[in-house]
């Protein structure tokens, strides 16, 4: 039985978010599960003496032990605790850029993305270059990209095009049509926005 935000994240259908809510999921019930182990242990001295058995003194050792894993699992839960509230923050929706519109019209074949241009330009560039989004997190907004170029230094480039073309009978041999490029870090943000018109 999962928990209600990994529910709520499997039925919305976001990696992230899922991923940070299975995590948290396991990491309360992990904490709940040392916890209640350490209050069925009893405590023993720490000194030897009369009575203090072999036995006695393991079940000390293993019972401070869970005690400090206790006490760094405790830190590591509010972490993620924390993560996944900011996760589920109030979602990036552009404005009013249509992105439902935008996903809909894989490689510019349907001549959605054209007519966004201005709108893309002046909404979602801004966003996208201010850094705050992940790779993931614009794939879940954008859409898959239609071309995806690797290059050194772990950075990559996405591509969507914005018109029809040869790509969209072939997705190998597209011809110059219009199209974003976003170039992505070694971290995964956005470093750079560029309209390509190799036509001009």
């Amino acid at each position: 039985m999962v928990g209600p935000r990994v529910a709520a994240a499997i039925r919305r259908g976001f990696p992230t978010e899922l991923a940070f809510a299975a995590a948290s999921f396991w990491l309360m019930r992990t904490f709940q599960w040392l916890t209640k182990t350490a209050q069925n242990r009893t405590d023993v001295p720490k000194t030897e003496g009369v009575g203090v058995t072999l036995s006695q003194r393991a079940s000390f050792s293993a019972t401070h032990s869970l005690n400090t894993l206790m006490r760094s699992t405790k830190w590591i839960l509010f972490f993620w605790l924390g993560s996944l509230a900011a996760g589920c923050a109030a979602p990036v929706t552009f404005g009013g850029f249509d992105l439902e519109a935008w996903r809909e019209d894989k490689f510019g074949c349907k001549e959605k993305r054209i007519g966004q241009l201005v709108d893309f330009e002046t909404i979602v560039k801004p966003e996208l270059l201010k850094g705050d989004l992940r790779e993931m997190q614009i794939k879940e907004l954008l859409g898959l990209p239609d071309q995806i170029e690797v290059a050194e230094r772990g950075q990559k480039f996405y591509i969507y095009f914005l018109e029809p073309g040869s790509q969209c009978k072939s997705s190998t041999h597209p011809d110059p049509a219009r199209h974003v490029r976003m170039r992505f870090n070694a971290t995964s943000q956005v470093n750079e926005v560029t309209l390509v018109d190799l036509r001009k």
